[in-house]
């Protein structure tokens, strides 16, 4: 059977039953919208990585690609560390891009004006050391949902669709994987899993700097927190444990831009961290977690 026919017996069996179902195009439209857009993905099962109960691991976020304030010459700095340290793979915690349209004077910030320019730009830039980079989708990506693009189906049938950057960035190289918007929890080893969490929104200026991740950790019901939480988008480096959750949050490699001093936002953590991790029957043992800063100041 040919694609054409496949995909005509789907879209056959999609409408008998929305039929049934009694849905009206809006409500199929949301449903189709909502299984392409994702708010999380289940847990991802990286167990498979951990040799002799050892595993050692890259986490990076708030890269801001494609922003005339993004530093290269940090991220591929830390990616150089990174395989030096034969991390097994990266863990980016969101803000992969700088975003799209954010503002009036955004336009100003960015390299590539075209859309698919600066996913060209994008995949030349991001540095390639021969392991997988997994990340989630943070605000900056899911501003591209106000870029609407044309599909033309076999029948002629024309809609509108939003721009999914993290899906395109996904199909863009083998080595970058989407897991999620926002969040997502990585199974690091047969009984540890690793949240990471980039928040939709919410002020940079928080009441302390380790305030949203404790806020974060407290909403997770019983049996749902991970053993490690991994929180960007505040652009700040902090550890510490809470509730028993090893609490870690990621800087970025994008330095202030200007507006940000007029609006009184805390300076930028530039850097990235290095986890080397030891763990006992799957779980994670006793002062298991090792953590390697790397810091940029200039």
């Amino acid at each position: 059977m040919t694609e054409s026919k496949k995909k005509q017996k789907l879209e056959q069996k999609v409408l008998r039953l929305a039929a049934e179902k009694r849905l009206t195009p809006s409500e199929l439209r949301n449903i189709v919208d909502a299984a392409k857009h994702p708010s999380s993905y289940p847990v991802k099962d990286l167990s498979e990585y951990v040799v002799n109960n050892r595993l050692t691991i890259g986490l990076i976020s708030d890269t801001c690609l494609n922003s005339k304030y993004a530093r290269l010459d940090i991220l591929h700095t830390v990616y150089d560390l990174f395989k030096k340290f034969k991390v097994s793979y990266v863990l980016h915690c969101g803000n992969i891009t700088e975003g799209y349209a954010k503002g009036a004077t955004h336009v100003e910030h960015i390299l590539c004006q075209d859309y698919d320019g600066m996913l060209d730009y994008i995949g030349q830039a991001y540095p390639k050391i021969g392991v997988p980079t997994y990340f989630i989708g943070g605000r900056n990506e899911r501003s591209f949902f106000k870029r609407l693009e044309k599909v033309v189906a076999d029948d002629g049938s024309i809609w509108m669709e939003k721009t999914n950057v993290c899906m395109d960035l996904d199909s863009l190289r083998e080595d970058l994987n989407f897991l999620g918007w926002h969040n997502a929890k990585v199974r690091i080893a047969p009984k540890t899993t690793l949240a990471l969490v980039s928040p939709k929104n919410g002020s940079r200026k928080p009441y302390t700097i380790s305030h949203p991740i404790q806020k974060i950790i407290e909403s997770y019901g019983g049996g749902e927190k991970p053993d490690i939480q991994v929180v960007g988008y505040y652009n700040q480096r902090w550890s510490g444990i809470h509730l028993g959750v090893n609490a870690i949050m990621i800087g970025t490699t994008q330095n202030q831009p200007p507006e940000n001093y007029s609006d009184a936002e805390p300076s930028h953590n530039l850097g990235a961290l290095l986890l080397q991790l030891t763990f006992k029957n799957g779980s994670l043992a006793e002062n298991g977690i090792k953590e390697i800063d790397v810091p940029f100041y200039d």
